[in-house]
């Protein structure tokens, strides 16, 4: 289990593995392309618990869910785990 803070201050849980998983990529890949991925990319990576906690960080007074930001805290909590990952091994 990889868990870690983004620097906007979203806490994450993720398996180890899903930074070893073909449908992971994928729809990293695919959000490039088409932001209407984004979502299916934050249920399957951090499950939908954790998709409704993140869209609930992001979520502005007036209710409004940020696509940019949600998009950058995403691409954080890569980074972060990466990260995280890589100083278990040591």
């Amino acid at each position: 289990m990889i868990e870690g803070k983004t620097q906007s201050g979203f806490a994450f849980k993720l398996n180890d593995d899903k930074l070893d998983d073909m449908e992971v990529l994928e729809y990293i890949a695919s959000v490039d392309d088409d932001m209407t991925q984004l979502p299916k990319l934050i249920e399957v990576l951090l499950g939908k618990t954790q998709k409704k906690k993140l869209y609930d960080f992001v979520r502005k007074q007036d209710g409004k869910v940020s696509i940019s930001t949600t998009y950058k805290i995403v691409m954080e909590i890569f980074t972060e785990a990466g990260q995280n990952k890589e100083t278990k091994k040591d």
